[in-house]
């Protein structure tokens, strides 16, 4: 009991003589002392070898690393945080990405690239008109390859939050091979392939209308006479956008072309207003 007493008393003691003592922090710099860059570890056989992030760097390469960062008091600036640093270092040295939010901010969804907290169809246009641009930071290159294309869209496509969002006004559809003198219309759908989605030969006559079309290599290639018309639609070629060889027709109005265009003969282009190539 003594024994009790006395060991409490000293802890009581001890403690009140700290809270009287200043919290102080020194730093002492001390000139000539040896310094080195490279970072240590030990081995399985307890030497000192140079760390090598060789391998881990191959295994995070394709990763998109989420942080989800706490604030406290008035200090919003987060290029303090050093966690953030590190990781914005580690993914600009492998290639990755780092997309930053905070506690008060719901979680971010895997292909919500414009941030509607849905994956939807206007996702699906954001990440299909980013084809071609700089890959590197962009939440458009969702299987961090190093590129925007064909393949990015597809997983946005398979991401699709069911019941939110924009709903798809599209009906999907294969894609079109027209010869000869046939005529093809092609009203509010979308079509979506890795190869060519619309192939016209010969006198073929096509119209897109009120539609969506994304290629992974050639939008629309025309080979011969061909007329394409063209109202209200959305066309994106990974490769090129329109391909043409012979004396096709292309008419359009209130359209977007995502894409290079490549021509090679008598080529016609009827613009009708309200056109962007990009």
């Amino acid at each position: 009991m003594l024994a009790a007493i006395l060991g409490s008393a000293i802890t009581m003691a001890t403690y009140q003589w700290i809270a009287k003592e200043k919290n102080s922090v020194t730093i002492e710099h001390i000139d000539g002392m040896p310094t080195s860059q490279v970072a240590y570890r030990i081995n399985e056989k307890g030497e000192a070898v140079p760390l090598d992030f060789t391998a881990t760097a191959e295994k995070v390469t394709n990763a998109v690393v989420h942080i989800r960062s706490t604030q406290t008091g008035n200090n919003t600036r987060q290029s303090n945080d050093p966690l953030q640093q590190f990781f914005l270092s580690l993914a600009q040295a492998v290639g990755g990405r780092v997309r930053v939010f905070t506690d008060n901010q719901p979680a971010p969804l895997f292909g919500d690239v414009n941030g509607g907290q849905c994956v939807d169809i206007t996702d699906a246009i954001d990440v299909a008109r980013a084809f071609g641009q700089p890959a590197f930071g962009s939440d458009f290159d969702l299987n961090v390859d190093g590129k925007i294309g064909f393949d990015d869209y597809q997983l946005v496509t398979q991401s699709a939050t069911p019941g939110c969002g924009t709903p798809n006004p599209f009906t999907p559809r294969n894609p079109v091979v027209c010869k000869g003198a046939k005529r093809i219309v092609i009203d509010g759908q979308s079509i979506a392939d890795g190869g060519i989605t619309i192939d016209a030969r010969g006198a073929c006559d096509i119209t897109i209308k009120n539609s969506f079309i994304v290629s992974g290599q050639n939008a629309i290639t025309i080979v011969g006479s061909a007329v394409i018309t063209v109202d209200n639609s959305i066309i994106v070629g990974e490769n090129a956008v329109i391909t043409q060889h012979g004396s096709g027709v292309l008419s359009a109005a209130n359209s977007v072309f995502h894409g290079t265009i490549d021509t090679q003969g008598a080529f016609q282009y009827i613009d009708r207003g309200g056109n962007k190539f990009e």
